[in-house]
């Protein structure tokens, strides 16, 4: 068995000794591979690991063991569905990753622009710390 994950800049140590240690053949690529690479890869494959990387119909008809997408996050409108149905593949996401640490990153800048951090950052660096002058 054979999977390909795109994306390898996203390291996922888990996911990957996962897949090796189930004896799955696991050939990684980079962010922003080359469609025709991607499908050259994805010929033998019998599952496809992905994030941001396009899966195209040329990839997905190029992939004739193809049993299954999975992307690793949210949103599949980086995969050709048409095509994915047409070969009756499944396609798989993560709809819920990341939710709670999104919004919690979202309220923290919030409070950054609040408390006007960047310009207070900022000033830190060009002056140091300076105690106010007495009158």
């Amino acid at each position: 068995m054979k999977a390909v994950r795109t994306d390898a800049e996203l390291e996922c140590p888990h996911l990957d000794a996962g897949v090796r240690a189930r004896g799955i053949e696991l050939v990684l690529l980079p962010d922003g591979v080359a469609e025709g690479e991607l499908a050259r890869e994805a010929a033998d494959a019998d599952i496809l690991l992905m994030c941001y990387t396009p899966v195209t119909a040329r990839v997905i008809e190029s992939a004739s063991r193809l049993r299954g997408i999975v992307k690793y996050g949210v949103g599949i409108d980086a995969i050709d569905i048409d095509a994915a149905k047409a070969r009756r593949i499944p396609v798989v996401n993560v709809p819920e990753y990341a939710e709670r640490t999104v919004a919690e990153g979202a309220f923290l800048l919030l409070l950054a622009l609040a408390k006007k951090l960047a310009p207070m950052h900022e000033a830190m660096r060009r002056d140091g710390w300076i105690w106010p002058s007495a009158p």
